[in-house]
């Protein structure tokens, strides 16, 4: 049997956090919270908390998770998620909001759930993301003036994006950008980026694609100079910087297919502003599909990619995309304050510290 122990440490709470595990299954795991409580995860799955005077209660989350028995299984596996880290995460998100007066947060736990998975529950990371949420969103108010689905009809016309019907093996959705209709005499490569940007929101709005991850499938064919002037490098910067920070989404892949001889320069300015990570996961396949179809089954492409699919069109999906209009941008009462000084955030003796910190912890004794 062997244990793994967490820490979480905030200037006015002390949250202590264990698991005993027998192979790939947990026993039981345990919190001592601020109030004396203490919160159990039993072998059956029931969380409860219980009172120094031994008196019990169900644990109330206003998160409610439908996640299907096989994905509980993979965001346990890939995310270190269970019912117990995730109320500990919340409570070490709203801990570390304290620090930030000069923003006000979102308390919906579904949305603060986002970040979190995004970061595999690293609390620290996630808070910062979430952070820099808001914080962009103040700092580029033209990127995201009338972020909403109507304002990127325009794009959404020329065929882009579309989300393929069906998904990868591992249940992904496969996100496709195809540019062969794009003008840019017309409109900005920023109009297709943010009809980007809403789709994938859209799509982490169901938890599923929150565990699972998402692909992305760019088809370069007719990209030329024009199209390769409008990424210049404050413009790289500005789209890596939004991207990275205000789409909380587990970015599995990115897929390039028929690339022209001007990619690689455009590309190298996108790739600077990259964080490691998100290069690792690129893929260029140029024109050869059979390398493609390794990744995703001819069965579930369009013909234009020798697929066995029709051709290509986002006709359908674009019509159910745009069939209730919303609004993306933070809720009237949420981001930074005007005329506040910023704060310097929590420092290092508050942070709540990576799985990997966590695990380096002398074990703690067993409070159940």
């Amino acid at each position: 049997m062997a244990s793994t122990v967490g820490l979480i440490c905030c200037s006015d709470t002390l949250v202590l956090r264990s698991m005993q595990m027998n192979g790939d299954h947990p026993i039981r795991m345990s919190s001592t919270n601020k109030d004396g409580t203490v919160a159990t995860i039993r072998q059956d799955g029931a969380v409860a908390t219980t009172r120094q005077d031994g008196v019990c209660g169900t644990a109330f989350h206003t998160y409610k998770c439908t996640l299907s028995p096989q994905l509980r299984k993979m965001a346990d596996s890939e995310l270190g998620e269970n019912r117990l880290i995730r109320k500990l995460a919340f409570e070490g998100m709203r801990q570390l909001m304290k620090k930030r007066p000069d923003i006000n947060f979102s308390q919906d736990e579904r949305f603060l759930l986002r970040f979190l998975r995004a970061k595999k529950f690293e609390v620290d990371r996630a808070f910062k993301s979430l952070v820099k949420y808001y914080e962009l969103h103040k700092k580029h108010p033209d990127f995201f003036k009338d972020y909403k689905k109507s304002s990127v009809r325009h794009v959404l016309d020329d065929g882009m994006p579309l989300v393929l019907a069906s998904r990868d093996k591992e249940g992904r959705p496969i996100v496709v950008l195809r540019t062969i209709n794009w003008d840019p005499s017309r409109y900005s490569v920023l109009d297709i980026v943010k009809a980007l940007f809403m789709v994938l929101e859209d799509l982490v709005e169901d938890e599923e694609a929150q565990v699972t991850g998402i692909n992305l499938l760019v088809d370069l064919e007719g990209m030329g100079t024009q199209h390769v002037m409008q990424m210049g490098p404050n413009i790289a910067k500005k789209v890596t910087s939004i991207f990275q920070n205000c789409v909380p989404v587990r970015l599995h892949s990115i897929h390039f297919v028929n690339e022209p001889m001007v990619f690689d320069a455009a590309f190298a300015i996108l790739k600077a502003f990259m964080a490691d990570k998100m290069r690792k996961r690129v893929i260029a396949h140029g024109t050869d599909f059979s390398s493609l179809h390794k990744h995703f089954p001819a069965s579930i492409l369009p013909s234009n990619w020798r697929g066995t699919l029709g051709p290509y069109s986002n006709t359908e999906w674009k019509r159910d995309f745009l069939a209730q209009d919303r609004d993306f941008a933070p809720a009237a009462d949420e981001g930074v304050l005007a005329n506040t000084k910023k704060s310097k955030g929590h420092s290092k003796k508050d942070s709540i510290g990576s799985s990997k910190k966590l695990l380096k912890l002398e074990e703690i004794k067993d409070r159940v």
